[in-house]
């Protein structure tokens, strides 16, 4: 072999030892990495996912737990025992436990799938004490609900003396603990589904009011006007419709407009449903007309890019990153937003201008 074969074979084995050492640094090293790299990127979109679903469930079950705590408790006999105590107590407080009963009702199911307890509360004495039974038992601070109310006089003309049968209940909400709900989306929207299912009393403060009865006017001369005006009199005929007659343009049918083409938006199918209010939270619940799946959102949580910093009667106010404010009207989607305005809005913008003021943001 002479010299330039020598070199040839030397380039030969060269050329094949890199291809070898190539293919092994390729199948090893670089193939490797790549799939490392996907299954770090795999893993942690799992990771974002599971704790997202954590979040949910955390707020979720704290939100229950707020809930819970305004119950009277988690077993029929306790809530029956403490709900006819607190019943009693108010009886006795605005001196109608002479002629009063309290008798509980059946435990019922819901058709939501919640216990209810009730109790039917039977009380004669002077209105002023019966409408302050009645404030007193507003202020409790439970679920309850009036489910009847019926009063009728007992004593004879002129008495201020009234009887009332007052059908109330609350709800028996159940034990939900963390370890019950798990991580998949199936258990956190059965909570969600709970948390749908029970309604809340509003919190505007009650104002005292003097029971007057309509019999005790200071003059005859203010119900005059019921006096003349004869309720139960025939009323007059309604006065006759002359129609004229229609030319020939009014009797084309008018001519339909081409309906909307349905928006490709996707913020046009969430829409704000309702907004709620109870001690020390405010809330907005958001409708996925796509997937029917309802939301809330608290007040200074993220919402639509934003931060929910207002819940007023009308809608939503949220604060965008570029410190815009926006307001989301009450039944209107996310894509009808506007942008809020002293003239258009004048009842919210003072209010946010308030809450501004109050907390010198």
């Amino acid at each position: 072999m002479n010299r330039r074969e020598k070199i040839l074979a030397i380039a030969v084995a060269s050329m094949v030892a890199v291809g070898l050492l190539w293919t092994v640094v390729k199948s090893q090293i670089i193939d490797r990495r790549q799939e490392l790299a996907k299954g770090i990127d795999t893993a942690r979109n799992e990771l974002d996912k599971t704790e997202g679903i954590l979040s949910r469930k955390e707020r979720d079950l704290a939100r229950w737990r707020k809930l819970s705590a305004r119950t009277l408790g988690t077993n029929v006999e306790r809530v029956q025992t403490r709900l006819d105590s607190e019943l009693k107590g108010l009886i006795a407080a605005n001196n109608l436990a002479g002629k009063a009963t309290v008798r509980p009702r059946t435990p019922r199911t819901t058709r939501e799938g919640l216990t209810e307890m009730g109790f039917t509360v039977n009380a004669t004495g002077r209105m002023q004490d019966v409408v302050n039974f009645l404030y007193g038992f507003y202020e409790l601070p439970y679920l309850l609900k009036v489910r009847q109310l019926r009063l009728h006089p007992t004593g004879s003309a002129g008495s201020d003396e009234v009887g009332f049968e007052m059908q109330v209940a609350t709800l028996i909400l159940p034990q939900v603990q963390a370890k019950d709900i798990g991580s998949g989306d199936d258990e956190i929207e059965r909570l969600n589904d709970l948390l749908q299912r029970v309604t809340t009393a509003p919190t505007d403060t009650t104002r005292r009011v003097k029971a007057d009865r309509l019999a005790f006017g200071d003059e005859p001369g203010d119900y005059r006007v019921i006096v003349d005006r004869n309720i139960f009199a025939t009323p007059p005929p309604p006065p006759k419709v002359v129609q004229r007659p229609r030319n020939r343009d009014q009797r084309r049918p008018p001519s339909r407009k081409p309906e909307p083409k349905p928006s490709n938006d996707p913020r046009d199918q969430l829409v704000i449903t309702g907004v709620l209010s109870y001690p020390g939270t405010q809330e907005v619940l958001v409708r996925n007309r796509r997937k029917r799946h309802t939301e809330r959102f608290e007040r200074g949580e993220a919402m639509d890019n934003g931060r929910l910093i207002l819940v007023h009667p009308l809608g939503a106010v949220v604060q965008s990153g570029s410190r815009q404010t926006f307001f989301y009207p009450l039944g209107r989607s996310f894509a009808e937003r506007q942008m809020l305005d002293r003239k258009l809005h004048p009842d919210v913008f003072e209010a946010v201008e308030q809450m501004r003021q109050s907390t010198g943001s």
